[in-house]
C-alpha cells in the first residue's frame, strides 16, 4: 500500500493500532505462590502466548526489553553477593518501577507502535516484582518473549 502523504499513514496506523483486541492474561511467576518453584510454562506457553499478542515492532521490543538488561547489569556487576545484589536491586527499583511510565509515555506517542497489550505486559510484570530473584525471572519471560516474537 502506498502513501501520497503521512497523515494518511498516520490515520491508517492509529486506526490499526487501536482496533487490536486487549489481551491481559496474569503472568505467575511461581506454582502456588510459594515463590519456590517457577511456573513449568512461564517461559514456553505462557511466554509465546504474550508474544503472539503483542504486535509490536522489534525495535520497540528490543528497547524496552534492553533497558531492563541494563538495570539487571548494573546488579550482577555491583556485588559478588546475594545481599549486595539485593542491596542494589533495591537501590535501583524505582527506576525499574519507572518502566510503567515510559510504556505509558510511549503508547500515547503518535508514531509509536506500543499499545496497550504491551502496557498490559510491562505492568503484570512489575506487579510480580518484590526481590531480586523475581527481577531475574522477569529479565528470562521478557526473553523468552523476545524470541518468539521473531518467530511469529
Amino acid at each position: 500500500m502506498t502513501y501520497h502523504n503521512n497523515q494518511s499513514y498516520k490515520s491508517n496506523y492509529q486506526h490499526k493500532k487501536s482496533d487490536q483486541p486487549a489481551f491481559n492474561e496474569p503472568i505467575k511467576y511461581y506454582v502456588n505462590g510459594d515463590n519456590k518453584q517457577i511456573e513449568i510454562q512461564l517461559f514456553n506457553e505462557v511466554a509465546e502466548k504474550w508474544a503472539k499478542n503483542l504486535n509490536l515492532a522489534q525495535t520497540q521490543l528490543r528497547k524496552f526489553y534492553n533497558q531492563v538488561l541494563n538495570y539487571r547489569d548494573q546488579i550482577e556487576n555491583f556485588s559478588a553477593s546475594i545481599d549486595g545484589k539485593e542491596q542494589k536491586f533495591n537501590e535501583l527499583l524505582p527506576y525499574i518501577l519507572m518502566l510503567k511510565s515510559k510504556v505509558h509515555y510511549a503508547k500515547n506517542r503518535k508514531s509509536s507502535d506500543v499499545n496497550q497489550n504491551f502496557v498490559n505486559f510491562i505492568q503484570n510484570n512489575l506487579s510480580n516484582i518484590k526481590k531480586y530473584k523475581d527481577y531475574k525471572i522477569f529479565c528470562t519471560f521478557f526473553e523468552a518473549v523476545v524470541a518468539f516474537s521473531k518467530s511469529k
